[in-house]
């Protein structure tokens, strides 16, 4: 293998490793964000529920 098909593989290599790693941040700031989403969802309706608790407690 010659000189300049060693520094062009060297190249490719690193910029394969860097889309890989800018896909996986991604991922990772996407994951991030659907857990706190779902955390707060839960937390409406927990706040829902405790709200409708109260409503039928008044109701009777």
């Amino acid at each position: 293998m010659d000189k300049a098909k060693r520094i062009s593989l060297i190249f490719f290599l690193i910029f394969l490793f860097g889309l890989i790693g800018f896909i996986m941040s991604i991922n990772l700031t996407l994951n991030k964000k659907t857990k706190v989403d779902v955390k707060s969802a839960q937390l409406y309706m927990d706040e829902q529920l405790t709200y409708s608790e109260g409503s039928f407690f008044y109701l009777n």
